[in-house]
């Protein structure tokens, strides 16, 4: 199921990041610091779609089984709710969602 929910939204996370990690490997090229600076943005980039992943699959399942802990969820519901989520994490809005779906007024 992760792979389907994966497999569904990396295109759009991945096309920045791989931006960011074509630069890394370009400035890798430059004799001295380069390579220390390049390593750095690949592990920047890394970490980044890493975050934003878990992010966004643990906020999905948190308010899927919010109301019902012991609920069945189908694999539709969960690649519909994290492509939500992932499109809040990359904006910087969880929080503001958050208030919205817990009924709370900003």
């Amino acid at each position: 199921m992760l792979g389907t929910v994966v497999s569904s939204t990396i295109g759009t996370v991945l096309a920045t990041a791989g931006g960011r990690a074509l630069v890394g490997e370009l400035i890798k090229l430059v004799p001295g610091a380069g390579p220390v600076v390049g390593g750095l943005i690949n592990a920047g980039v890394a970490s980044g779609v890493t975050t934003t992943f878990g992010t966004a699959y643990s906020t999905a399942l948190y308010y899927l089984l919010k109301e019902d802990p012991n609920r069945e969820i189908t694999p539709e519901e969960v690649v519909a709710r994290f492509k939500q989520e992932l499109r809040l994490v990359k904006v910087g809005s969880r929080e503001s969602a958050a208030s919205v779906d817990d009924g709370e007024d900003s």
